[in-house]
Order: structure tokens, then C-alpha cells, then sequence
């Protein structure tokens, strides 16, 4: 196994590899760019509908609006809650909140701010006068993220929606329930199309150059030669993912002066097991996962076509029909009862993550599941092909 390790990390196109993580990393950041330069700042309470692009603007236009935002929440309570409110709607403890708030947001300390915003919550006072109705923390969700901010001391508001790097691939790759499933296609499938020509590149190598009777007439069990064959493209793939968002990431920070935001930036998600806070360290976790089982799936499918042609045209074709067939609505030509099974349904991430669509009640897990065991029935008919050429190969 390591003679064959070393011998196909040789044989790798170094320098392909190189220019696909460049290659990567451009498309990301072309990717997540505009969500972020032209982008309306939202946060929770609406704030304004110009477009406002950079942190400090966001925050002028917050810190002026506050207090007239909060007095609006007040003013549009139902005339039972004002009358408990107007005997302390001067109070000093008012505000008080409302300085605090207001310079909390003036230093950047948005930790503290998210904590006072809770702390005036709890306060059936102050939630009385408009911190509940302004900040929409009668959302249950909304109150769940809130405080998903303050137990992990995140030096970010979902009151504010500041743009950052991190945050920018999180609700640019679906992490928001409310996205649309085009979106995350957008950035998912052409990286799964690059997953899959690499692999078939790296499989059909040795049948262009006609060293594949080799293999066919090697000692060596046939599963050896697999994953010898199959290890080293499956470990660039993951190493090109990593440095790929990497430089993407790197790329916002230092051409755009967009900060890189928080790791746990919390988000509210609603699937088909329930509602959930998840933050953006997990959220990368989640799609990395997915990837990466998407790559074992396209490593036994490419392996198992370099088996019959060395065609580049032919195999990416046929890899790239089955990662775009549902883009191009080329499985809706099957019955609805299959299409939940067949490998080109299985790349709606948004459908399958959050059970929309033929996913639907189907937990996530159970489709990811279902993507590893098509990998390894693949696998097996990889071998069962090979054990038959190899035999072919001794007689």
C-alpha cells in the first residue's frame, strides 16, 4: 500500500492542484462578494431601505434610529400594555438602558449589548416600553438566538446585521432557513462538478497512458489498488476545499476590509427534526461533511467509469448529468418515488438539510446516510468489475 501511496501522490499534477485551489478560491469570493457589498443592512428591527455597505454606516444608522425605534415599539402596543407602561416611561431606568445600549454600540462592544438587550427582557418594565416589541423577541426563535450570543460571549449582534466575511458563507451557502435552494446551488454544484473532474482525471490517468494492463496483471489485491489509487486525489480534494474557503475568506478581509466575523455567529433553523440554533464554525462542519461524503460517492463512481473508458469528454459528461440533473429537471422525467433515491436528487443540500421537497419528514442524517451507502454499493460493483478485468489480465 505505501509504494503505491508514494507512487500516485507522484503521479498527481501538482500544479493542477494548485490552480484549483486559486481556482476555487476566486469563485468563492466572486461568490460571496456582492451578498456582502450590496446588501441592505436588515438585522432585526428593519433599520432603513438604502443600501448600506460598510459596518460603520450600519451602525450610525442603528444608534440613531434606537431610541426612536424602541419608543415606536412601545407606541404600537395594545392600549393594556401602554397603560402599564406610561407611569415609567421617563424613568431614569429607561433611560439608562438607552445610554447603555447606545454606548455598548458606540465602543463595539457587542457582547455587552446583546446581554443588555436580554437583561431589559427580563425586565417586564422595560420589555413593557418596547424592547420586546422592537427587537421581535416575542419570536421565540429570535430570543433562542439572542441567548445562543450571550452564552458564548459572541462579540456580534443578531440585532445588527453587521457584514463579515464568516457570516457571508454562512447565509450564502443556505444556512438560513428563509434562503431559496438556487442560491446555494449557485456555489454547491459547480464545486461538486470540480470535485468530480478532478477525481475522473486522477482515476483515467493510467488507462490515457495505457499503463492500466499493469494493474491488470499486479499481485496486488484489487481493493489495495483502489484505495492506493483512490487516497491521494480524496486528501487534495479536502486540503483544496479548506485552503479554497480559506483564501476566499482572506480575500474579503484584505481587498474589501471586511472583518472576518465570529465563528459562533448563531442561526436560527428550522428542519424536519425541529427548530435549531447552529453556529457558523457547525455550519461549516455540516457542509464540509457533505462534501466530503459527496466525495466518496464520486470517487467510487469516477473509479467505476475509468473502468470502462478513458474518454475525458464521455466521463465528465456522465458525472456532470448526474450532479446537474436536477438543475436541469432531467430526474423530474422520473416517478416521484425514486427520485428521493437516485444520486442527482441527493444534491439539494437546502432540500435535504432542511426536509423540503421530495425530502420531505426525511431527516438529514438519513439522506446523508443514504449517499454513503450508494458510495459503497458503488464500491462494490468497482470491485466486482476489477476482480473480473484482473482475472481477464492473468488468462
Amino acid at each position: 500500500m505505501k509504494a503505491i501511496l508514494r507512487f500516485q501522490f507522484k503521479q498527481q499534477h501538482w500544479r493542477l492542484w494548485a490552480f484549483t485551489v486559486f481556482l476555487l478560491a476566486g469563485f468563492m469570493y466572486l461568490s460571496l462578494r456582492p451578498g456582502i457589498v450590496s446588501s441592505e443592512a436588515s438585522g432585526w428591527p428593519q433599520t432603513k431601505a438604502e443600501r448600506i455597505t460598510t459596518q460603520k454606516n450600519v451602525e450610525k444608522v442603528m444608534s440613531t434610529e434606537l431610541k426612536r425605534g424602541m419608543q415606536q415599539g412601545y407606541a404600537e402596543m395594545d392600549s393594556y400594555a401602554r397603560a402599564r407602561a406610561d407611569s415609567f416611561k421617563d424613568s431614569p431606568e429607561w433611560r439608562s438602558t438607552i445610554r447603555e445600549l447606545q454606548s455598548e454600540m458606540a465602543h463595539h462592544n457587542y457582547a455587552a449589548f446583546n446581554a443588555t438587550i436580554l437583561s431589559a427582557y427580563k425586565s417586564s418594565d422595560l420589555a413593557d416600553r418596547g424592547v420586546l416589541v422592537y427587537f421581535n423577541l416575542q419570536n421565540r426563535d429570535r430570543l433562542n438566538v439572542l441567548k445562543a450570543f450571550v452564552k458564548r460571549h459572541v462579540n456580534a449582534t443578531p440585532a445588527l446585521d453587521v457584514q463579515d466575511a464568516i457570516v457571508a458563507l454562512v447565509y450564502a451557502t443556505g444556512a438560513d432557513s428563509q434562503s431559496v435552494d438556487e442560491g446555494a446551488d449557485r456555489i454547491l454544484l459547480p464545486i461538486l462538478s470540480m470535485i468530480a473532474l478532478l477525481l475522473f482525471s486522477a482515476f483515467s490517468r493510467s488507462k490515457r497512458n495505457e499503463t492500466d494492463s499493469l494493474e491488470e496483471i499486479s499481485p496486488v489485491r484489487i481493493h489495495t489498488i483502489f484505495f492506493g489509487t483512490a487516497i491521494p486525489p480524496f486528501l487534495q480534494i479536502g486540503v483544496t476545499l479548506i485552503l479554497g474557503t480559506a483564501l476566499a475568506l482572506l480575500g474579503l478581509i484584505s481587498l474589501d476590509h471586511i472583518p472576518l466575523g465570529e465563528p459562533f455567529y448563531a442561526v436560527s433553523q428550522k428542519t424536519s427534526s425541529g427548530v435549531h440554533i447552529v453556529y457558523a464554525l457547525q455550519w461549516g462542519g455540516i457542509l464540509l461533511l457533505y462534501f466530503l461524503v459527496w466525495t466518496l460517492l464520486l470517487t467510487s463512481g469516477a473509479y467505476l467509469l475509468s473502468r470502462f473508458t478513458s474518454n475525458r469528454i464521455l466521463g465528465d459528461t456522465i458525472l456532470l448529468c448526474v450532479i446537474w440533473g436536477r438543475a436541469l429537471n432531467l430526474v423530474y422525467l422520473l416517478p416521484k418515488m425514486i427520485r428521493p433515491f437516485l444520486p442527482s436528487s441527493l444534491t439539494n443540500f437546502m432540500g435535504i438539510y432542511y426536509g423540503r421537497g421530495d425530502f420531505h419528514n426525511i431527516e438529514y442524517v438519513h439522506s446523508l446516510s443514504l449517499i454513503l451507502a450508494e458510495a459503497l454499493t458503488l464500491y462494490g460493483i468497482t470491485m466486482l468489475v476489477s476482480l473480473q478485468q484482473h482475472r481477464q489480465g492473468h488468462s
